[in-house]
């Protein structure tokens, strides 16, 4: 009759029967509810008369509440993690190529991208090297001077390696780039002939 309390993934005005089920993307957790409730940003439900919601599996995120459906993350993002709101950008260095997909892909060594969100491994270009300007051999050691390698405004990647030459013998350092400021001085180290320079 009409005393029996709804069932949890139903409701009712009074709580009790007559009831009618949760529509989907709503969700009713317990018996006798007289409202149901909508599932949260990163969870979903397509179906009715339900107790509770899905979280998004990882690949996918739900950017809305009540929603029935989740979306794809598309080429360029990734979300290793279930429930989400949003997927993440691959970071500088990295690619994303289908949809869905649940990790980054590092570019392959010696490679990097130029932006955030790169979707193909043609994407990838060989990693910058500075344009050594001028090179000054002094007793305290090497002060190089170099316009970094393109990059896109205000992206920084965290070292670029350079090489030079010392009295005929190769010398390679290593200096943190940004791509903003134009030229810079290096910092790092390199072997001239018999020792080690500061560079």
């Amino acid at each position: 009759g009409g005393d029996e309390p709804c069932l949890a993934g139903s409701y009712s005005a009074t709580g009790n029967e007559p009831c009618e089920p949760a529509p989907p993307g709503w969700f009713v957790p317990s018996a006798g509810a007289t409202v149901a409730q909508m599932c949260e940003p990163g969870y979903y439900q397509p179906s009715p008369g339900q107790i509770s919601c899905i979280p998004a599996p990882p690949g996918s995120y739900v950017d809305v509440s009540g929603a029935t459906v989740t979306q794809l993350c598309v080429p360029g993002h990734y979300q290793p993690l279930a429930g989400q709101t949003s997927c993440i950008p691959a970071p500088i260095g990295y690619y994303v190529s289908e949809f869905g997909d649940v990790a980054d892909t590092p570019c392959p060594s010696g490679t990097t991208t130029l932006a955030i969100a790169s979707t193909s491994i043609d994407d990838c270009v060989p990693a910058g090297a500075p344009i050594v300007t001028s090179a000054e051999f002094t007793t305290g050691g090497v002060r190089l001077e170099f316009e970094p390698p393109a990059l896109p405004a205000g992206e920084t990647v965290g070292s670029y390696y350079f090489s030079f030459s010392c009295d005929g013998v190769n010398a390679i350092g290593s200096g943190p780039l940004a791509g903003t400021s134009s030229p810079q001085v290096a910092g790092g180290y390199g072997t001239c002939g018999n020792g080690t320079t500061d560079m």
